[in-house]
This record gives C-alpha cells, sequence and structure tokens, in this order.
C-alpha cells in the first residue's frame, strides 16, 4: 500500500482557501468605498490627484484601474501631464478593463476630443486587427455614436473578425442612419463569410427592418 497523500496536494483536496488563492490574487477589488472618500479628501487638498496619478504607472493593472476610476471623481481640475497619460493607457494597456476604464474617466473629464481622436487612429490608421477590435470595444462600452464614418469603413474592412463587430456595435448603438443600414444590406447580399453575414442580418432586424426571402 501506498503512503496516502498529504491533503492539498491534489487539486480536487486542495483546501478552498488555496484552491482560490490565485483567483483572488487577479480579481479587483471593491473599490467604491475607497472612491468616495478620495474624491471628497480631494476637495480639500490636491496630495490625492497627485498620487493617484504616480499609480497609473504602477506595474499592477489593479492599481492602475483604480487610479483611472478614481480620478474620474475627483474634484477640481486634473493637469495635462495625466491627461496625455490616460490616453496612453487608453491605447496601449495591456489590461482590457483599463483600456475601458481610461477612456470613461477622460469622458468624465470632458475630454471627448481625445477620445474620439484616439479612437480615429486606431479605427483608419491601419494599425491592424488587434487596435481595431479595441477601438470597437471602447466605442460599444461608451456607446459613442458620433463616430459615424470610420463605424461604416469598418463594415467594409479586410478583416471578418472587424466586420462581425462593426455589425454588433452599429446594432448595440441602434446607428439607423441610411449609410450604416445601406452598408449592412450589402454585407447582407455580398459577404462571403457566414458569421459576418449572420451579424449583419441581426442588426438589420435590431433597427426593426425586415428582409424578404433571408
Amino acid at each position: 500500500m501506498g503512503v496516502p497523500e498529504p491533503l492539498g496536494a491534489h487539486p480536487s483536496l486542495r483546501p478552498p482557501a488555496e484552491a482560490g488563492r490565485r483567483d483572488e490574487r487577479n480579481r479587483p477589488v471593491n473599490s467604491q468605498p475607497l472612491v468616495s472618500l478620495l474624491s471628497f479628501i480631494s476637495s480639500q487638498t490636491t496630495l490625492v490627484r497627485s498620487l493617484l496619478a504616480e499609480r497609473l504607472n504602477s506595474s499592477d493593472w489593479r492599481d492602475r484601474l483604480l487610479s483611472c476610476s478614481t480620478l474620474g471623481s475627483l474634484k477640481g481640475p486634473v493637469n495635462k501631464d495625466v491627461v496625455q497619460k490616460l490616453c496612453d493607457l487608453m491605447r496601449s494597456d495591456h489590461m482590457n478593463t483599463v483600456r475601458l476604464a481610461a477612456a470613461e474617466t477622460l469622458m468624465k473629464l470632458g475630454r471627448r476630443h481625445q477620445v474620439h481622436t484616439e479612437l480615429r487612429l486606431k479605427l483608419e490608421e491601419g494599425q491592424g486587427l488587434q487596435a481595431r477590435m479595441e477601438a470597437l470595444d471602447v466605442i460599444d462600452h461608451l456607446k459613442l455614436t458620433a463616430l459615424l464614418e470610420p463605424l461604416v469603413s469598418c463594415l467594409r474592412d479586410e478583416f471578418p473578425a472587424v466586420r462581425k463587430q462593426a455589425c454588433l456595435t452599429v446594432a448595440s448603438l441602434q446607428l439607423k442612419d441610411g449609410t450604416v443600414v445601406r452598408r449592412l444590406l450589402q454585407v447582407v447580399e455580398d459577404e462571403a463569410a457566414p458569421d459576418v453575414r449572420l451579424s449583419a442580418i441581426g442588426a438589420v432586424g435590431a433597427f426593426g427592418f425586415f428582409l424578404p426571402g433571408v
């Protein structure tokens, strides 16, 4: 008879606290109470903004996420260096949650122009599949309806994944503009990729249009 395996050596016998430790390290904490407190303190001193600006450079994505979220809730102005850092995070942070939080914070700070500029650059200047998918994700998350022209361009993008995501995005935003509808109908008629065509049909249907024979 072999020696019994120690408790915890096998994954199925590992205590719950140990088994979940790695997941806990990767899970963002509930930051709302802290954000509310820091927002109140920021009305009395600029120290909070300075400390949070430093944390935007942290190697820990949770620090960057918390700093982005908190900066959007603070009272008082934010300097141009912080705005630029938020633009950098929105453009190139490796964590999707941080990119979205940075974009959302810029919108809260009244920096809509910077957000639109960054998204146009990702969509229009041939920066590849990942950049376009990330931009479409931000547009959908923030419900931005002003970037009509680059969205229409994405409906005829070289990458099927981008065309599909563009169909889903215009449907989510309910962009019933005539240019969008005409382009979607072209996708329904001409698209070779079945999943893209189905997404276009779904988008047209989401607008309340009926496609006979489809």
